[in-house]
């Protein structure tokens, strides 16, 4: 492409303008925007917990689902 064109394409593109005409939908989606949706199968949530015996004021012991779905999440999740 030559710069002729580039620069052409460039002028060609412009930006939709953007007019908010439902504002509590619109602080709704704002407020929203950062909620995350996560759906567990009846499986994951089943096996949540490790099956071996209880000791007397033992821990929970979770299961390697469970530890792998939070190192998931933990790397997905955004650093502040």
């Amino acid at each position: 492409m030559s710069k002729i064109k580039k620069d052409q394409h460039k002028r060609s593109k412009k930006k939709d303008k953007y007019r908010v005409s439902n504002w509590s939908e619109y602080n709704q989606s704002l407020i929203n925007r950062g909620n995350i949706t996560i759906y567990f199968s009846p499986q994951a949530i089943a096996n949540w917990y490790d099956n071996s015996p209880a000791q007397k004021g033992g821990q929970y012991v979770y299961s390697d689902v469970c530890i792998e779905t939070l190192l998931v999440l933990n790397g997905v999740s955004p650093k502040n």
